[in-house]
């Protein structure tokens, strides 16, 4: 059982590495399934590594830290995904608005978006 300081207190770490393990792969399937928001869930992922460095035992090479470091980097890799699923159903949402609305191409947006490098060719 490793110990962390909090502060000015001694608190007793009884969690596991297959624990984290477990935490990040549920966390992952969660976020895959669409009922966890990216941010939260990278914020549950930046706690699961706080988590990490506050074990002792913690050795990098061993079979159990490789399997740890490799669904942390899946969490990674979804919470990502789940961002960049966000801002394209954004851009189709604004599309579509732009499309209902009759905006034409030649229009403000089109041109700040454009100008940016944001629009498509």
């Amino acid at each position: 059982m490793a110990k962390k300081k909090n502060a000015a207190k001694v608190v007793e770490w009884h969690g596991t590495m297959a624990g984290l393990i477990d935490l990040a792969a549920h966390i992952t399937a969660l976020l895959d399934q669409g009922q966890l928001d990216p941010r939260f869930a990278e914020k549950l992922a930046r706690k699961c590594r706080q988590e990490l460095s506050d074990v002792e035992t913690y050795d990098e090479k061993s079979p159990e830290s490789l399997a740890l470091q490799l669904a942390l980097d899946g969490l990674d890799i979804a919470v990502k995904r789940g961002k960049v699923d966000g801002l394209m159903e954004a851009m189709a949402r604004m599309r579509a608005a732009d499309a209902s609305e009759g905006i034409q191409q030649g229009s403000a947006r089109s041109r700040i978006l454009k100008g940016n490098g944001l629009a498509d060719a």
